[in-house]
């Protein structure tokens, strides 16, 4: 593995992680740039001709992954990857009609009148072939030198309302027959589990047999990534319970190790459903912008932990000690963001210093 020290180790850390065990130390990953670093230009957003080829070519995607990591100081155990991003739930972008906007993310055109419509997969789509083309191509230029980060595709729930609209699909969730939502969530499930194994066939050998979730840094053995439901900060755990938990079940039984995206402090009245999935691994906990960091929540961490699952967390420098010290270090990931090599060297020593069980 190109950039860094101890890959196997590392590996040695994630897997320990899995199994909320430690080998040495917390899990963690602290990245800086370097002084030396140009950010490869990006088109006016207004040009989408140009944004698409940006998003889209494999070269130009690949190498403007590959000049990020030659330009990143990777810390504890940070790794460099190609982020294939192509916005989030992207395999809402594999049905017939879709149409994307291209801007520092990806935004998806809704094509649904009503909740009925027939939504259908389109496997000679441009847009399912680019994704494969794109992962080939970081796959071939790799040879395991960094690891692939797959497109993200999780959240069926996320992905219909990316075909509906969120507006019209909150309105369904109350107001329509339930067996038509759930039939289109399975569709969607479909499409899911045919992106991801292909997915998986071409990155799992030059990732050293783990999967990646790359805007995450988090590695795991065998096919690993992320659960979500973004859209269920805005729904009741009533209707959580009838139109998620059924695709994060699915999804944790089709995965080996699995990490759910918990995406702000809303989120909280789903933890119980969430900690009740036998195979979800661990939860991921996002500092949202306005939102109280994640030491404010330390008692639902704790609970986290308590119920045997892993915590990935998404924090600052300053929130190392205040977490270290009323969480265990097993099964505990911390990915700090730094703004300087003396920042990253301080949070990674400090993280040694507190390690505990």
């Amino acid at each position: 593995m190109d950039y860094v020290k101890d890959w196997d180790k590392s590996k040695k850390r994630y897997e320990a992680f899995y199994q909320n065990e430690i080998i040495d130390r917390c899990l963690c990953s602290i990245k800086t740039m370097s002084d030396k670093y140009v950010p490869s230009p990006t088109p006016d957003i207004k040009d989408q001709k140009a944004m698409e080829f940006v998003w889209t070519d494999p070269e130009t995607k690949f190498h403007r992954q590959k000049n990020f990591m030659e330009n990143t100081l990777y810390y504890g155990d940070a790794f460099p990857f190609v982020d294939l991003a192509a916005g989030p739930s992207a395999h809402a972008a594999l049905f017939k009609g879709v149409k994307c906007m291209y801007e520092s993310t990806v935004w998806f055109y809704p094509v649904m009148n009503d909740i009925s419509d027939e939504i259908v997969f389109d496997e000679n789509s441009p847009q399912y072939q680019n994704v494969l083309d794109c992962s080939r191509y970081a796959a071939e230029q790799s040879k395991g030198r960094f690891c692939i980060s797959c497109a993200d595709a999780s959240g069926n729930l996320d992905a219909l309302a990316h075909l509906r609209s969120s507006e019209e699909l909150l309105v369904d969730l109350l107001c329509e027959d339930e067996d038509v939502i759930t039939a289109q969530l399975n569709k969607i499930q479909k499409v899911y589990e045919k992106l991801q194994g292909d997915l998986f066939d071409i990155v799992l050998e030059n990732n050293d047999g783990g999967g990646v979730i790359g805007w995450l840094d988090v590695w795991g053995p065998g096919k690993t990534s992320q659960l979500q439901s973004d859209i269920s900060v805005m729904i009741s755990n009533d209707l959580f319970k009838k139109f998620v938990m059924p695709e994060l079940l699915r999804q944790s039984e089709f995965l080996d190790h699995c990490v759910y995206h918990f995406d702000g402090q809303e989120q909280i009245m789903h933890l119980d459903d969430l900690l009740s999935i036998p195979r979800l691994n661990a939860i991921q906990w996002t500092g949202v912008t306005g939102q109280p960091p994640p030491s404010h929540f330390i008692p639902e961490l704790q609970k986290i932990q308590a119920a045997g699952k892993g915590l990935v967390i998404n924090t600052s420098a300053d929130q190392i000690e205040p977490l270290m010290t009323n969480l265990s270090s097993k099964g505990l990931f911390l990915k700090i963001y730094v703004g300087s090599k003396d920042e990253a060297e301080y949070a990674f020593k400090l993280i040694e210093k507190l390690t505990r069980e």
